[in-house]
């Protein structure tokens, strides 16, 4: 075997030359690294090696597998979810919208996360949130319930959907700002609200979060591919279709897409055939929602203006 990193991971760590997809020479000189530390940037699809006996005989595999470099979770999931220029969105713990477009290096730098893709010539532009899946699973905790029993009832809330405004910042935010001392709210709670309506707005905050990082990405018209554990959920896929006005299209298998990733780099490797792309359920905007949509759109990003304020004066 050999120690090798991949073109996107490469990209993380501020060090290399995106357009030649290799360490920059200036950049490592200029923090002062010994080159010798850093490994070689090999591509996504190389085979760097066979399996080790010990690891072979552990899985079952024969000796002689081939090892591929492969990429990080990041750059597999977009790799794996949508097609090329499709846009991508991720719910897991933390979040994401990301897209696949021709690297253009004159246009960088953008006010988001560019990573090399696994192709050469490729890019992959990623807006992140901290706080995603983790905002319901902090809920469900907080309402001692499961997420499908929560999800059953912020359905049936859904019916007249409650004014209460979730800011999704509990850990704060890095897209389409960075600002770490910001800080998570509920707001405009009514006493006459149940756990259902309240899941119902944690789940519209994040999907208002995510139209956020939409419209800072300028993303062209067209569909969503829903990719995590959130795009299991029988509420929020509908939400996320409502808040961004665009069609919501569910991976059919939402938590294996990053495994899916990683098997199209390897299908390259090895010649193997590409895997079938995959859609389950598939969500339209309702047309009677849209004008509530860019209502609340207002208000949260009103609301996270004033939270911005209140975090920055607490420093």
């Amino acid at each position: 075997g050999r120690i090798a990193t991949d073109p996107a991971a490469g990209t993380t760590v501020g060090l290399m030359d995106i357009a030649r997809r290799d360490w920059s020479a200036p950049l490592v000189e200029a923090v002062g690294l010994d080159p010798a530390l850093l490994p070689p940037i090999l591509p996504a699809d190389a085979v760097i090696g066979t399996l080790r006996p010990t690891a072979a005989l552990a899985l079952g595999l024969p000796m002689d597998c081939p090892v591929v470099n492969g990429c990080g979770d990041a750059a597999a999931s977009t790799f794996g979810a949508a097609a090329d220029g499709q846009l991508h969105v991720y719910l897991g713990t933390s979040g994401w919208v990301a897209r696949s477009r021709p690297l253009d290096p004159a246009a960088l730098p953008r006010p988001f996360t560019t990573l090399a893709h696994p192709r050469a010539g490729w890019a992959i532009e990623i807006a992140p949130l901290l706080t995603a899946g983790d905002a319901a699973g902090w809920f469900g905790r907080i309402a001692g319930a499961e997420l499908a029993v929560l999800d059953a009832e912020a359905e049936a809330a859904d019916a007249t959907p409650p004014e209460t405004l979730f800011l999704p910042y509990l850990k704060g935010e890095r897209s389409p700002f960075v600002d770490l001392a910001l800080r998570g709210a509920l707001l405009d709670l009514d006493i006459a609200q149940g756990r259902g309506a309240l899941h119902y707005a944690v789940l519209e905050g994040v999907a208002l979060a995510l139209r956020n990082n939409l419209d800072a990405m300028a993303a062209r018209p067209g569909p969503i591919r829903l990719t995590g554990g959130g795009g299991a959920s029988r509420v929020w896929p509908q939400l996320i279709a409502d808040a961004t006005g665009r069609v919501v299209e569910c991976a059919d298998l939402p938590t294996a897409t990053t495994a899916m990733g990683g098997y199209r780099i390897a299908a390259v490797a090895l010649g193997w055939p590409a895997p079938p792309d995959g859609v389950g359920a598939v969500h339209q905007p309702r047309p009677d929602r849209m004008a509530r949509a860019e209502r609340r759109l207002a208000r949260f990003r009103q609301a996270t203006e004033q939270a911005r304020r209140r975090a920055a004066e607490a420093e």
